[in-house]
């Protein structure tokens, strides 16, 4: 029998890696008016930027170290098109018709808006929603990993000049979101926290279904152990039958 507890003992550290990787990430949950400047997590002054302040296409994007607070060139509007995609849209562009997009000439530059793949990203991190509405710039989502959708790498900052590259997401270093209520003026009204009306995320939701599933699974597991090692000491016992 000492089969069944294998198994039961598998199944269970099954459940509990999957539990684990939804709990430990985590993606952004936006309107599509919310600003942010994307910051490494090792150097938070060392954020994206236009190159020399350009809003056109074919405009690189590198990082860059600057002030406290982000300057207009270094502040982009992050929108959601799908629910696992996201496009960085330059501040500075106001009929926000242009996007940062991947190729294989300038690694990360501005073009028009074309919802082509190798212009959206995938954004995963370990902590998200830390602040909601802030006046002031406060880090909304930290320690992110920014992959593009049609390479599957991510981006990462390399060399005297802070460039961006694509890398194994290994090898590539977490960012920041840095944000703040939309200067703009957003056309939706501010969520607020209602101690009465409290909501379960997405995340949350999952968390607790897997946390019921494993316990299920604890109480299936000692209640196998607790037969199989009855049935050993009490080989007769009318419970075994």
């Amino acid at each position: 029998m000492y089969w069944l507890t294998s198994l039961l003992f598998y199944k269970t550290f099954l459940l509990f890696s999957l539990f684990t990787t939804f709990v430990l990430s985590c993606s952004p949950e936006i309107n599509n008016e919310d600003v942010f400047s994307i910051s490494r997590s090792d150097e938070p002054k060392n954020r994206f930027q236009l190159y020399y302040g350009g809003v056109k296409p074919t405009v690189a994007i590198y990082t860059v170290n600057g002030d406290d607070k982000p300057v207009s060139h270094e502040i982009f509007q992050l929108t959601q098109p799908a629910s696992d995609s996201y496009e960085f849209r330059p501040f500075q562009d106001f009929y926000r018709t242009l996007v940062i997009e991947m190729n294989n000439v300038i690694p990360f530059q501005l073009n028009y808006n074309a919802g082509s793949e190798n212009q959206r990203f995938s954004i995963v991190c370990d902590k998200c929603n830390s602040q909601t509405n802030s006046a002031d710039w406060a880090p909304y989502h930290t320690s992110c990993s920014i992959k593009n959708k049609a390479s599957n790498l991510c981006v990462k900052s390399v060399g005297n000049n802070n460039n961006l590259i694509q890398s194994d997401c290994g090898s590539a270093m977490k960012w920041d979101l840095i944000g703040r209520v939309s200067p703009t003026g957003s056309s939706q009204t501010p969520i607020k926290t209602d101690p009465n009306n409290v909501q379960i995320s997405k995340g949350g939701l999952a968390a607790t279904v897997l946390g019921s599933i494993i316990g299920t699974s604890l109480i299936a597991l000692a209640a196998g152990y607790w037969f199989i090692k009855r049935k050993r000491i009490y080989p007769g016992h009318a419970l075994n039958t």
